[in-house]
C-alpha cells in the first residue's frame, strides 16, 4: 500500500500553531519536500508572490506546489520578524485556504474564496485606537511604509517562541481574530459578532490610515464598518481585535480563548475553529466550512479512510485536498492525517474525510448539513 508519513512541527510547546507535514514515499505521487521556512525565528518568509510586494530581503526559496505553488519566497538576511513576514502575501493566502481565482484545497477541488477582502474606505478621524500620527491624517486605508522619515507603523510585528510571528499595534499589543466572526473576501464584506459586553473583553482594533511594519502586504488588510459607526480593520478578511487584559508588549492572555480567539498570524492558519451559536466546527482558513461524510469508513492506526462520496457525491461535497496543513493551537496535529483518493490527497480529521459543500458561498454557510452529512466538531 502506497503510505505518506505525517509529521508535525510546532513552534512552541505550549500554544504555538501546528504544521501539518506530509512526508510520501518515493513511489506515492504528490510527495512533499520539508518546509523551508521558519515562521517562529523569522529565517526564512512563506512563499511569496515573485516581483509582488515587499520580501524579506535575498533569497528565492521555491514554494511548495499546494503549499506556496511557484512563488518565491523572501529570506531575511537578518531573520527576526522583518523574515518570517517578509516572503510576501501569496505563499501565506496558499496556507490559509485563499486562492486567486483558483480553489481553496491548493491541490484540486471546486473554487471557492477568490480572493481577500481589501477596503481602502476613507479613513475617519476620532476613530483610531492606536498613537500612529495625527487624527486628521489625510489618505484612505492604503499602504504606506512607516519607514525612516514617515509614522511608526500602526499594525507592527512581534514573535513569539510559541506561536511564531503575529500581528501587533504600534505599541506591540497583540491582535487577535475569532472563528465567532464571518471572514470576508472580494464578494462578502466581513462581519464581526463581537458586539456589546463581547466588545468590552475584546475592543475592535482600527488602524486608521494603515502604516504597515517592512513586510507586510497591505493587500490581505481592510476595513469595515461597525454597527456603533466606527471602523475595524481586518487581516485576511478576519476582523482584529484586542484583549482587553493585555496591557504590555508580547502579552498574549487571548490567545486560544474558548478554543475560538488566536493571536493574528503572520502566517495564518489554514484551518480554524468557528463557532455558531453554541456549535463548534472546523473549517478553513478563510472560514467556509468543513464536513463528514458518515457513510465514509474512519481510518485507523493502520489503514487509511476510505471515501464513499465518488463521482456526483464529489459535485455536491468537493473532497479537501491539501497535502500540506496548519491549524490553531487548539487542534492537535496528531488528529490530522492524509490518504490518495483519485484526485490528490485528502485531508482527514480524526480518521474522518473533509470535504467542502458546493452551495456553501461565504465563511459561515452551513448548506451541507444534511442527512449523512455533518458539521466537524474539534
Amino acid at each position: 500500500m502506497n503510505r505518506c508519513t505525517r509529521f508535525a512541527v510546532n513552534v512552541g510547546a505550549l500554544s504555538g500553531p501546528v504544521l501539518l507535514m506530509i512526508a510520501c514515499s518515493s513511489d506515492h505521487v504528490g510527495a512533499l519536500s520539508p518546509p523551508t521556512s521558519d515562521s517562529a525565528t523569522g529565517e526564512g518568509g512563506a512563499g511569496g508572490a515573485s516581483g509582488a510586494g515587499p520580501t524579506g530581503g535575498e533569497g528565492g526559496s521555491t514554494g511548495v506546489n499546494g503549499a506556496g505553488g511557484d512563488n518565491s519566497g523572501g529570506r531575511a538576511g537578518s531573520g527576526g520578524a522583518a523574515g518570517a513576514a517578509g516572503g510576501g502575501a501569496a505563499g501565506a493566502m496558499e496556507d490559509a485556504g485563499v486562492h486567486d481565482g483558483e480553489s481553496p484545497n491548493g491541490d484540486a477541488g471546486t473554487s471557492q474564496a477568490k480572493c481577500v477582502f481589501h477596503d481602502d474606505a476613507p479613513f475617519q478621524p476620532g476613530t483610531r485606537q492606536d498613537d500612529a500620527g495625527s487624527e486628521d491624517a489625510p489618505g484612505g486605508g492604503g499602504f504606506r511604509d512607516g519607514g525612516d522619515g514617515g509614522p511608526p507603523p500602526s499594525i507592527t510585528v512581534e514573535v513569539s517562541p510559541f506561536i511564531g510571528s503575529y500581528l501587533a499595534d504600534s505599541g506591540g499589543r497583540t491582535l487577535y481574530t475569532t472563528g465567532a466572526d464571518l471572514a470576508g473576501d472580494c464578494q462578502y464584506p466581513p462581519m464581526s459578532t463581537c458586539e456589546k459586553d463581547c466588545a468590552i473583553a475584546w475592543p475592535p482594533f482600527d488602524a486608521g490610515a494603515r502604516t504597515l511594519a517592512t513586510g507586510l502586504d497591505d493587500r490581505v488588510f481592510g476595513s469595515i464598518l461597525r454597527a456603533d459607526g466606527t471602523r475595524q480593520t481586518t487581516y485576511y478578511g478576519w476582523p482584529l481585535y484586542y484583549f482587553k487584559t493585555d496591557t504590555v508588549r508580547g502579552a498574549l492572555g487571548g490567545q486560544g480563548k474558548a478554543k475560538t480567539w488566536f493571536a493574528a498570524t503572520v502566517i495564518p492558519p489554514g484551518i480554524v475553529i468557528m463557532k455558531a451559536g453554541t456549535a463548534k466546527y472546523l473549517a478553513d482558513g478563510t472560514g467556509r466550512t468543513l464536513y463528514a461524510f458518515d457513510q465514509d469508513a474512519k481510518g485507523t492506526a493502520s489503514s487509511d479512510p476510505v471515501s464513499a462520496c465518488t463521482g456526483g457525491c464529489l459535485d455536491s461535497y468537493p473532497a479537501l485536498l491539501r497535502n500540506r496543513i496548519s491549524a490553531v493551537s487548539a487542534l492537535e496535529p496528531t488528529d490530522f492525517s492524509v490518504f490518495l483518493r483519485s484526485g490528490g490527497q485528502q485531508l482527514a480529521y480524526r480518521g474522518a474525510p473533509l470535504y467542502y459543500a458546493a452551495a456553501d458561498r461565504r465563511s459561515g454557510d452551513l448548506t451541507g448539513v444534511m442527512p449523512s452529512w455533518s458539521l466537524v466538531a474539534p
